[in-house]
């Protein structure tokens, strides 16, 4: 006698049967689970419970960043370009101190940690403080400017500049509440300029500031005689300095030495010079060891707040 047909509801039940011993459905379960956000565990088997459960290999449960889309970056801002100081160097002068040597016709003077100021000072300044310039003029040849930089104050002999004035010999300038300088031409044919730094004020260390013009219109002199923008008394042969381009010329007629090198009417280096060079400047005499200068490059003064930042 044959077997009896199956009917439709027992193929129907035998085919899930079959589906759920092949965890066709715990399968689609995790998915969702996935889906959700949730805690993809494994699912029980029928029958059990899901919290007793037991995981079905030793794989580490995948934390929910890994399932979760990769955050989008936070876009940062980009930090303002460095300040592009002008060429200075640090000059010390045997029997005359220490002078900060600038290479430029345009001079940012500000705060010292603002990192904006080519002659920066730790004092009451903003840190755009005001600007000295260099401009030729056709009546009367080069000449140096003083202008005020937005709303800072900058006071000439006691008046205030209100957009630019122009600099001369024996001007007294006053800057905020407490940088002062002398300005000084000493040499009618040179247009270089000093500026002696006056109440104890410093420059990168320096008590004056030579404005150094280029070319041999702007020749810096140091000698014992009147009209020398350094002066040094007793010194017996004079010393000039010639900015050419990116070289410092040093010249005297009795002769410029650096280390044990040999003895030269003209010594040119680097402006401004990689490193510390020393420089004699003609023989002993006397017992006394010869004239000395020293030239330095500057080093970068730290960045921080300073008055207006």
């Amino acid at each position: 006698m044959p077997p009896p047909r199956e009917t439709l509801v027992q193929r129907i039940e035998r085919f899930l049967e079959a589906l759920f011993s092949q965890g066709f459905f715990r399968s689609i379960d995790v998915q969702n689970r996935i889906t959700a956000g949730g805690d993809a565990g494994p699912a029980a088997p029928p029958g059990e419970s899901a919290g007793t459960a037991e995981p079905e290999d030793d794989e580490p449960e995948r934390p929910r960043s890994e399932l979760l889309p990769a955050e989008r970056p936070v876009a940062r801002r980009p930090a303002p370009p460095a300040h592009d100081a002008a060429p200075r160097l640090l000059l010390t002068i045997d029997d005359a101190g220490q002078f900060l040597v600038a290479g430029s016709a345009d001079l940012v003077i500000g705060h010292l940690r603002s990192g904006e100021a080519d002659l920066p000072f730790l004092a009451d300044v903003g840190k755009r403080h005001a600007r000295v310039v260099r401009r030729e003029s056709l009546h009367g040849g080069s000449e140096w400017r003083i202008e005020p930089q937005g709303s800072e104050s900058v006071l000439r002999n006691g008046s205030p500049v209100a957009t630019s004035d122009r600099l001369r010999d024996g001007d007294e300038i006053k800057l905020g509440g407490n940088v002062s300088f002398r300005f000084r031409t000493p040499d009618p044919a040179s247009a270089s300029a000093v500026l002696d730094l006056l109440h104890g004020a410093e420059c990168l260390g320096a008590a004056h500031v030579i404005l150094f013009a280029d070319g041999p219109g702007g020749r810096v002199r140091i000698g014992a005689a009147g009209q020398r923008h350094v002066r040094v008394p007793g010194l017996i042969h004079g010393v000039s300095m010639v900015l050419d381009g990116e070289r410092l010329v040093v010249e005297c007629e009795a002769g410029v030495r650096s280390g044990e090198g040999p003895s030269r009417g003209t010594f040119a280096l680097p402006f401004p010079p990689p490193q510390r060079v020393d420089l004699a400047i003609g023989k002993a005499a006397d017992g006394r060891p010869p004239f000395g200068l020293a030239l330095a490059p500057v080093e970068a003064p730290p960045r921080g707040p300073g008055k207006g930042l």
